[in-house]
């Protein structure tokens, strides 16, 4: 009995085995008789163009973010290795000013990196743009590298460029920066002989020159340049929101030489129209005191009702010690100016508000005059 269940498993397994191989063989058949799909080799080529971008160097795009990188990282060693790598594939997309830094940062000498520059930018034409280094100059001048600075421009000629206003106005104001008033001079002498047109930055550089130096005459003629662009932001070199204290803080220093070299009643006239604090108004009051100047006084009277509302209490006091003062010679004030200037402190101070001082100099002043 158990030989009869053995011969029918193996007649089971023959069979089983006959139908798998006669599937197979009938799946080979169908395949081998089944014909290719057509293949149209211009949509191929149309599809290939369309997705594979073309690269034209991978060791560029990759450097730029690697040297970006590198900076923010201060590991100016590989800014360096990068750079060398990158002169010569792509110049054009260098910025001077990073490799400056890192040149800085791995403690190479100013004469040594003027050096690099001269060769770099002599050897490569798309690099001799004057606008490329009037950014470094700008950057060197932000950091105080003055050294630097005018080594790099010094070495202008040999590659072909010239200072233009833009790199003028750079130098100008970082000579003045370090107070290197000999220096601005000499580049001002210089921009005057060469016919540059002078922007409204450089003038007010001139005028800062001209107070550092303590040259009222300059600074006047000066300050009659940048009159009539007193009023836009983009001169000072400040941001917007410190302009206007910046522009009263510079009246204030012209006023206060104007004071020192006795020439009050000069600058008078050209400050129609012009913002003064309480501490310019009552410097040039004490002044006209000094030097029993009336008509200065007077006019400066009219300048402090334009800019105080109401006069403050302490040039109301130098306005009347001023008018009462003496000698003043021939000019003496009448009742009538008298009891006008009365009335003007009753309207701003109010009578109950009256300090000791204020109606001490008021009294002194009339018993003097009548």
């Amino acid at each position: 009995m158990q030989n009869k269940i053995n011969d029918f498993r193996q007649l089971l397994s023959l069979i089983l085995m006959a139908i798998c191989n006669a599937i197979n063989g009938g799946y080979r058949i169908a395949r081998k008789s089944k014909p290719d799909p057509k293949v149209d080799l211009e949509v191929v080529k149309k599809q290939s163009q369309e997705v594979a971008p073309v690269v034209s160097n991978p060791i560029v795009q990759t450097s730029t973010l690697t040297i970006q990188k590198a900076l923010q990282a201060k590991d100016y060693q590989k800014v360096l290795q990068l750079w060398d790598m990158r002169k010569t594939a792509k110049p054009d997309c260098l910025k001077l000013c990073e490799v400056v830094e890192a040149m800085q940062g791995c403690k190479k000498g100013s004469v040594a990196i003027a050096a690099e520059l001269q060769s770099f930018i002599g050897a490569h034409p798309s690099m001799q743009d004057m606008s490329l280094i009037n950014d470094l100059l700008d950057t060197l001048a932000r950091q105080r590298s003055s050294y630097l600075a005018e080594l790099v421009v010094e070495m202008l000629p040999s590659i072909g460029l010239l200072k233009d206003q833009r790199t003028f106005e750079t130098l100008l104001g970082m000579h003045l920066d370090k107070h290197s008033f000999v220096q601005a001079e000499r580049l001002y002498d210089e921009m005057t002989e060469a016919a540059v047109e002078i922007t409204g930055r450089t003038k007010v550089n001139i005028m800062a020159m001209a107070l550092g130096q303590m040259d009222f005459d300059k600074t006047l003629r000066s300050f009659e340049e940048v009159k009539p662009i007193w009023t836009q932001h983009s001169i000072w070199g400040v941001p917007v929101w410190t302009a206007q204290k910046h522009k009263v803080d510079v009246m204030t220093m012209i006023v206060e030489l104007a004071c020192h070299t006795h020439n009050v009643s000069r600058l008078l006239p050209a400050l129609e129209d012009m913002q003064l604090n309480e501490e310019a108004v009552n410097m040039m009051l004490v002044e006209c005191l000094d030097t029993n100047d009336l008509s200065s006084a007077k006019l400066l009277e009219a300048i402090a009702k334009a800019n105080q509302a109401p006069v403050t209490d302490a040039t109301y006091s130098l306005l009347i010690k001023c008018f009462s003062s003496r000698p003043w010679g021939a000019v003496l004030w009448s009742r009538r100016q008298c009891s006008a200037i009365l009335r003007s402190f009753l309207k701003a101070l109010h009578w109950p508000y009256w300090t000791h001082r204020h109606i001490g100099h008021w009294l002194t002043h009339c018993m003097s005059e009548w």
